[in-house]
């Protein structure tokens, strides 16, 4: 059985999520990427559990929850970005024999971060494992630890109960999804790490997928593609592949 999960924040100091691989000046995702949803979730589950931040080959923690996890995505009924001027670390960068010159433990960089409507975001969950839900309530950050929210809501229900449409179907939603399962005319595409073993460990190569996300200032408007699925839940039409319903 497969559960849909809709977690509700609130994220008063905005989020801030970088491209994989950018250096001290990042661009940041509008909306956090799959691999940042579980990792949101992840941090519930396992910070009792868990006590390093790499385990086996250096991977990251998430991996022990991923095969519980069949679909993520986010939506904010609108967002903005902006660009701020950061005094970094950087000393971890550097080669160990310059760890002493204090120097070089600072540099600058420009840093970007996303602002919520209502100072709200929401992640979305498809999950083999209910027993997942109750540590929805204990996620507190997206993204850098610097990115702290809290928990207004978590809403649930099987996921065959909440199908709305199958393989055509037209949808209003602000969550992102998959260009492979339904088209739209409004969104931007843009490329995201994609819910993939690989991009939890230490790549130079990570695994994206292209998704439709909107522009911040109205919801996606689109149309189901055979792979697509429709879902409701707490009056929010959400796209998702066809293969989960």
């Amino acid at each position: 059985m497969k559960y849909a999960v809709l977690v509700k924040l609130r994220a008063p100091t905005g989020v801030s999520v970088y491209y994989p691989l950018a250096t001290i000046t990042a661009p940041h995702y509008p909306l956090p990427p799959p691999t940042t949803i579980a990792g949101a979730l992840a941090y519930s589950y396992l910070r009792i559990r868990e006590s390093s931040e790499l385990v086996e080959n250096n991977y990251s923690p998430t991996v022990k929850i991923l095969d519980k996890l069949k679909y993520v995505s986010a939506g904010a009924e609108g967002w903005t970005r902006s660009r701020e001027v950061e005094r970094i670390y950087q000393l971890f960068y550097q080669r160990k024999e310059r760890w002493n010159e204090i120097a070089l433990a600072y540099t600058i960089g420009v840093r970007g971060n996303s602002y919520y409507a209502n100072d709200t975001l929401y992640l979305f969950y498809v999950t083999t494992d209910n027993s997942l839900v109750k540590y929805a309530y204990g996620i507190t950050r997206v993204g850098r630890k610097e990115s702290l929210v809290s928990v207004d809501a978590v809403y649930y229900e099987d996921l065959s109960k909440t199908i709305k449409a199958i393989g055509k179907g037209a949808f209003e939603t602000y969550f992102y999804f998959p260009k492979e399962i339904a088209v739209s005319a409004n969104a931007e595409v843009i490329s995201m790490p994609k819910l993939a073993r690989e991009n939890f460990g230490r790549t130079t190569t990570p695994l994206l997928e292209d998704y439709y996300i909107s522009n911040g200032l109205e919801p996606i408007r689109g149309e189901l593609k055979s792979a697509g699925a429709l879902i409701r839940i707490e009056d929010y039409e959400i796209p998702i592949p066809r293969t989960l319903d």
